[in-house]
């Protein structure tokens, strides 16, 4: 088995409905001891990444879907 603070076994992502939520599930996780690794802001998407306590990288994202539909080419 990997260790995952040397070495990236592999990324968990979860979609979120709103991009508050994205902001207080990480904070929890970060409260709880995890480590606030990155935040990504497109306006249209958001996310957020921490490691947990053995080091694995989950990233929270909220994705605006509002403006996406069919457009002509």
């Amino acid at each position: 088995m990997g260790d995952a603070k040397a070495d990236t076994q592999h990324l968990l992502a979860l979609r979120v409905s709103t991009r508050e939520g994205v902001d207080d599930l990480v904070d929890k996780a970060v409260a709880a001891g995890g480590k606030d690794v990155r935040t990504d802001d497109n306006d249209f998407m958001y996310s957020r990444s921490y490691a947990d306590l053995d080091g694995h990288v989950w990233e929270l994202m909220w994705m605006n879907t509002d403006n996406m539909g069919d457009k002509e080419a």
